[in-house]
């Protein structure tokens, strides 16, 4: 029997000792999709959504306000900044589903609106989660973000064949990565600039891409013929 009670959230204050979310929860503790998991990951989204960092709450404290044993938070993840971690990942999925499919075709241009505006319209609205998930799980958060956008930039969006084709001693992947890295890096600055708002989206979007394209060894025929403009040396 499986039981999952879920009182009203008693306090929004990032300051606050405990997590805002109570859940008592006895299931299976292996399951990775169970109750105690879920409610684990729940629990984790309201602590960043707050503001607070997993760094504030130990692993005493944190098992105690979501309602479950320390042998079933270890069954699911190595200590707090892996549920971190893995709030943001699921949040961070459910906005990659929101792409729509036609991001997904022969157009830089089009690519590139489709699937940016997508994420820094989310990522701006939760600008907060986001960056505290950041400062909570920084390194391996980080890593899989740039491996996600990586793999999309390789494998599903025009830039593909300009990446693989440039020969060196480096290859697809890693240019891959380096582009996604230098991405992320920018979107960061970004969100903690001040200046990040719904408002602001389409003009990060295309500073964005403008970079991406002129960095990923495409020709300056290539570019100009985006309509995007040269980089700043093309020589």
């Amino acid at each position: 029997m499986i039981a999952d009670e879920r009182p009203e959230l008693r306090s929004h204050e990032p300051s606050a000792a405990k997590l805002i979310v109570r859940r008592i929860v006895r299931a299976d503790p292996m399951s990775t999709r169970s109750p105690a998991r879920e409610a684990m990951i729940e629990a984790m989204t309201e602590l960043l959504m707050s503001g607070k960092a997993a760094s504030e709450l130990s692993i005493t404290e944190f098992v105690a306000s979501v309602g479950v044993s320390r042998p079933t938070f270890y069954a699911h993840f190595q200590d707090v900044p892996a549920v971190a971690r893995q709030a943001a990942l699921t949040r961070m999925k459910h906005t990659f589903a929101k792409i729509p499919a036609a991001a997904v075709g022969d157009s830089w241009q089009s690519f590139a609106r489709g699937t940016f505006t997508t994420l820094l319209t989310d990522l701006v609205r939760d600008a907060r989660f986001y960056l505290t998930a950041w400062e909570s799980a920084e390194t391996l958060l980080t890593a899989d973000i740039v491996g996600f956008l990586a793999n999309r930039l390789l494998d599903e969006s025009p830039l593909g064949p300009i990446i693989r084709r440039r020969a060196g001693a480096d290859t697809p992947q890693q240019r891959a990565e380096f582009l996604a890295a230098g991405t992320i890096w920018q979107v960061r600055a970004w969100l903690t600039s001040g200046t990040a708002t719904e408002d602001t989206v389409d003009a990060f979007n295309d500073q964005l891409a403008t970079l991406l394209f002129s960095s990923s060894g495409a020709t300056p025929e290539e570019i100009a013929a985006t309509g995007m403009g040269a980089p700043a040396d093309t020589e």
